[in-house]
């Protein structure tokens, strides 16, 4: 996986980039992580750099809409 991403609110930037490093930690174990499960990281690394607005809480990072979760795409 690439991170070509921009963050497109400043104030998402830690959240990317903790995302991201999660992300390569988990690919790195032995075991590796599903591609489900990537792709569900991707998405969800996408929304949150792709969002206009700030993500402060958990609660605005749960509202982040992840392709396939509830059956919609954000």
């Amino acid at each position: 996986m690439e991170n070509r991403t921009q963050v497109r609110c400043p104030e998402n930037q830690e959240l990317a980039a903790y995302m991201w490093n999660k992300w390569q930690e988990m690919a790195e174990q032995p075991k590796g992580i599903s591609d489900n499960f990537e792709m569900t990281l991707s998405k969800a690394h996408f929304n949150v750099c792709s969002s206009k607005t700030p993500i402060l809480t958990i609660k605005d990072f749960s509202q982040v809409k992840i392709e396939g979760y509830n059956g919609t795409e954000s």
